[in-house]
Formats: structure tokens, C-alpha cells, sequence
């Protein structure tokens, strides 16, 4: 009776766990994808990039990357993290069409993110 106590214990801790960590990571990426959007905007709308606007993205993502990281496959990981660099350098440059194209990049594999954490029977097998 005890080991079936204990394995339903161990149990509700590892689901309780994954629901948990599931829901943080839906979260973080809304947050990114919020402020990329809220960049996108901005830029459309003033016909140039923004330092402070830039500077805020790539902070947020240096605070969810260093918890994603445990969690997510890397390479998805590595692929944003370019896409904010490559952010970075656009603004450097002047470069806002380009500077606008790599942040719909970097909103796009966000959104992929956030589907293939999604528990469906599609993702699972």
C-alpha cells in the first residue's frame, strides 16, 4: 500500500512540475512576442528603429534564456537568440526593412515555439 501511495506522490509531483514549467514557458514567449510586437509597431509606424525599444527585447530574452534553456531544444533556442543579434546589428546599421524583417522572424519562431509546447496528440507522437 505504501509503494502505490508513494508512486502516486512521485506522480503528482512530476505532473504538477511539467504543468508548471509548461505554463511559465507560454508565458515568457507571450512576453516576447508582446514586446517584439509592440517593436514592430513602433517602427512601422516611426520609420526607424529605437535603441531603447531594441535594448528592451534583447534583455527580456537574456532573462527567458537562461530558464528556456533547460527546457527547450537548443537549436530552436540558438535560431532566436542569432535573430536578436542580427536585431542588434540592424539597428546599428540603420537598417530598418531588414531590422523590421528579422523581428517577424524572431515573433515567427516564437509563435513556433508556443505550438510545439502545445500537449497534442500531433506533438506528442
Amino acid at each position: 500500500m505504501r509503494r502505490i501511495i508513494a508512486a502516486t506522490v512521485i506522480l503528482l509531483i512530476v505532473l504538477g512540475s511539467s504543468i508548471g514549467i509548461y505554463f511559465k514557458i507560454i508565458s515568457e514567449v507571450d512576453r516576447l512576442t508582446d514586446i517584439a510586437c509592440e517593436i514592430r509597431e513602433s517602427v512601422g509606424q516611426k520609420e526607424k528603429t529605437d535603441f531603447w525599444e531594441t535594448k528592451r527585447l534583447s534583455d527580456a530574452w537574456d532573462r527567458s534564456e537562461t530558464f528556456m534553456v533547460s527546457f527547450l531544444p537548443h537549436s530552436e533556442l540558438d535560431d532566436i537568440e542569432i535573430g536578436i543579434k542580427n536585431i542588434e546589428n540592424y539597428h546599428e546599421q540603420g537598417l530598418t526593412d531588414e531590422y523590421l524583417e528579422e523581428i517577424n522572424s524572431v515573433i515567427n519562431r516564437l509563435e513556433h515555439i508556443k505550438e510545439s509546447e502545445k500537449p497534442t496528440i500531433k506533438n506528442i507522437f
